[in-house]
Parts: structure tokens; C-alpha cells; sequence
């Protein structure tokens, strides 16, 4: 499905900026990554899913800015979000795969 298509391509970003964060370390770049949630914009707009936890792009703006400002490795947004994805990533894949058919099946 495009939710599929869209996690997989925002997963493998992160996994290129932490490959990133690590082969450019010894030259002083600092690499952070930014893990929206969803974002109401012109383009989200015209969306036919679910977006739970939708914010604004003023919101977002906020966000980002804070966490870079903060030095964070990731910024998730918003907050209870990405707390919800990183504890999902935790668990172990059947109990992943339960849960993520339960809530397709919601939709």
C-alpha cells in the first residue's frame, strides 16, 4: 500500500543518516535526522487514509527547530507519536506484526 511504500522510504532515510552520523563524525559534521508524523499540508490534504496526530506545519516548524536547536540525534514529532513507533520497534516482530494487522483492520 502507499503507507507501506511511505514508512519503508522514511525508514530507510533514518538508517542512511545514522550511517551518515557515524562516517562523518571525524570531520565535525554533525548529522540529525527529523521523524515527522503527520503533517497537515497541502499534499496530506488530499490524502484518503487515517493520519492520526496530525499537526501543523507551524507546529512542525516548532518542533524541528527545538530539537535541533536542542542537539538532538532525531527529532520525532509529535512527541507521543514517535514515542508510539520507537516502542513498537522494540517489540518482538510477532507481537509487531499482531498489532499492526489489528490497527490495519481498523482503518
Amino acid at each position: 500500500t502507499r503507507t507501506q511504500a511511505y514508512g519503508a522510504s522514511k525508514a530507510a532515510l533514518h538508517y542512511f543518516t545514522k550511517s551518515l552520523e557515524v562516517d562523518l563524525h571525524h570531520k565535525g559534521v554533525k548529522v540529525q535526522a527529523v521523524s515527522p508524523g503527520f503533517v497537515e499540508t497541502p499534499l496530506t490534504d488530499k490524502n484518503d487514509f487515517e493520519m492520526p496526530m496530525k499537526i501543523s506545519a507551524e507546529e512542525a516548524a516548532d518542533a524541528m527547530l527545538k530539537g535541533i536547536e536542542g542537539n538532538k540525534q532525531t527529532v520525532f514529532f509529535p512527541r507521543i507519536f514517535g514515542f508510539i513507533l520507537r516502542f513498537m520497534h522494540i517489540l518482538p516482530t510477532p507481537l509487531q506484526k499482531r498489532l499492526s494487522l489489528a490497527m490495519r483492520e481498523k482503518q
